[in-house]
């Protein structure tokens, strides 16, 4: 008696029982208590047993028009009961299909995240190799220099002078191709 629901479906259960075993007013008067109960509850399922159960009460009585009445309430019930189970499935399908596209977004937005990374890596990289060859291009030019600077000094002749001067511009030329 704690769970309405709960009672209620028992009671549904011991009407039926007795409406099949012939004792129609006990039946009854456990209907009328279950009547009082639907109020308070929610479950389809319950009422519908309810209103089968008044059907064959009617039934067994001979009043068909409230026979038909209570198989007309069951059907309503069930209609009902179909279309909010309708309902919650089609709200589920919705979650399910928005979790899926919030899945591929984030998937998207990690494949973005990934290639950028790779990015950064290879300009890293590229930063890391245009520096080792700025690097060789200066010492090549300060050698460039020191070697003016010797050359200005001793007593070579013109063509030793040039000779030297080309060598080193060739090499220069040579490390910028590289570069």
């Amino acid at each position: 008696k704690d769970n309405p629901s709960e009672y209620a479906e028992v009671l549904n259960a011991e009407a039926e029982c007795l409406l099949h075993t012939g004792e129609i007013k006990k039946g009854w008067n456990k209907l009328r208590e279950v009547s009082k109960m639907l109020d308070h509850s929610d479950a389809y399922g319950i009422k519908m047993k309810y209103h089968q159960n008044c059907a064959l009460y009617h039934r067994l009585t001979g009043d068909m028009k409230a026979m038909d009445e209570s198989n007309t309430q069951r059907d309503k019930l069930q209609e009902q009961s179909s279309q909010i189970e309708f309902a919650m499935q089609l709200e589920q399908v919705n979650a399910i299909m928005e979790l899926d596209k919030k899945q591929y977004e984030l998937e998207m937005q990690k494949l973005k995240h990934e290639k950028m990374q790779q990015q950064l890596e290879h300009a890293a990289q590229e930063k890391e190799m245009l520096q080792v060859a700025i690097d060789q291009r200066n010492a090549l030019i300060n050698e460039f220099q020191l070697a003016i600077k010797k050359i200005e000094r001793s007593d070579m002749k013109r063509s030793e002078i040039f000779q030297t001067l080309n060598e080193k511009i060739s090499s220069v030329k040579t490390s910028s191709s590289a570069i």
